[in-house]
């Protein structure tokens, strides 16, 4: 059983949205074409579920991605998360690459100050361990 009231709803979008943010800083990094940056997002995503796999007992990783065994459910926060995601890049007027670099490191560093006070430093290194493998991933 997780944790999930350690976080905020604010909180765990930030946790949740951070790798993507990662990803996809890192498939607009070069132009890939049309397929290319297609597949790029594919593994974005695929890695970010992954997450709950490879790190079955990090209480931060668990509380903030959607419960995969409950597939409509898990459905359901992958799109809110989704259109939350759109929308803040939306109002934070993020439309270069450059632009999403930035808040891709601002969303970093606040991930950091959070999982220094919300979290256990085992849990802090296993969630960016996830991060960066979301990373190398689409890579």
């Amino acid at each position: 059983m997780t944790d999930s009231h350690r976080f905020t709803d604010d909180e765990k979008f930030l946790l949740f949205n951070t790798p993507a943010m990662i990803g996809a800083a890192m498939s607009f990094a070069q132009s890939s074409g049309a397929i290319g940056t297609f597949k790029e997002a594919l593994a974005n995503a695929k890695s970010i579920s992954g997450g709950a796999k490879a790190f079955p007992g990090n209480e931060v990783i668990q509380a903030v991605l959607p419960d995969l065994e409950h597939r409509e459910s898990a459905m359901e926060t992958a799109r809110a998360m989704r259109t939350k995601a759109v929308e803040r890049m939306k109002s934070l007027e993020i439309d270069s690459k450059e632009k999403m670099h930035a808040q891709a490191i601002a969303d970093i560093g606040a991930v950091q100050e959070l999982l220094k006070a919300k979290a256990t430093p085992e849990e802090a290194v296993l969630f960016r361990q996830w991060a960066l493998s979301v990373s190398e991933y689409v890579a």
